[in-house]
């Protein structure tokens, strides 16, 4: 059976692993207050012998080495990176889904990379080709913009779906339109250019819950990649590379 991978984010788990054929899939997904769904879903697979998995969240960490004593566990940690992977003051901060995204897309296309991870928190980071992990940016996720506006802006109509309004904005509703999805795009696309003028052969890519609308935010000024399993391709190169 080939292995199993598990990456744990800030507020879900997605429990991945390989087919005969080399392609990537996924077993199970959930928010993390569904936690004990994966637990029963790991202890009914009776050929299931270790899982390698990483996570962001120490509270969950904690939970799955408790309730997994009779698997064997592999955790991927920002302890396990080498120092020479890594040009960053504060490796013992450094979440490690955004050195292993970093990684998995170096592995992908053998360069350099610029990798946005969209999800609760959103993630710009920058790797050199030869998989040394040279820092970025985190800013708020889209997801997380548009609740802190309903909460804190409760007098506001709520966002919408992405639209495509005229500028300037002619109703309350398209000005928050632009200002939320206009507003994140110019944003993602100014740290591009910034780590561009830094290194202007790296290549792009963007993975996360929200990747698919961050492609589409950013356009075809850039050429970016769409990658879904871009963590677990790190997570498995990183498991290959450095032994366990």
């Amino acid at each position: 059976m080939n292995p199993i991978y598990l990456d744990i984010g800030n507020s879900s788990f997605k429990l991945a692993a390989k087919d005969q054929e080399n392609n990537w899939g996924i077993l199970m997904r959930g928010g993390i207050h569904e936690f004990g769904k994966l637990t029963e879903y790991i202890n009914r697979q009776e050929k299931l012998s270790g899982i390698i998995y990483s996570s962001v969240r120490k509270d969950v960490k904690e939970k799955l080495e408790s309730g997994f004593q009779h698997i064997q566990l592999y955790s991927i940690h920002s302890g396990l990176i080498p120092p020479e992977y890594l040009n960053y003051d504060t490796p013992e901060t450094l979440g490690i889904d955004r050195f292993l995204a970093c990684f998995g897309a170096v592995h992908d296309s053998g360069n350099s990379v610029i990798v946005i991870d969209a999800g609760t928190a959103c993630t710009i980071d920058y790797m050199t080709a030869q998989g040394v992990f040279d820092g970025g940016v985190i800013l708020p996720g889209i997801t997380v913009l548009k609740k802190s506006m309903k909460e804190l802006l409760p007098e506001l109509p709520p966002a919408s779906e992405l639209k495509k309004p005229g500028f300037p904005g002619k109703s309350t509703l398209d000005c928050i339109s632009i200002g939320l999805y206009d507003g994140f795009a110019a944003t993602l696309k100014e740290f591009i250019n910034r780590f561009r003028q830094l290194d202007k052969s790296a290549g792009v890519y963007v993975t996360g819950g929200d990747s698919s609308l961050v492609r589409s935010l950013i356009g075809s000024e850039v050429s970016v990649q769409e990658k879904e399993f871009l963590l677990f391709e790190g997570m498995e190169s990183f498991s290959q590379k450095f032994s366990r």
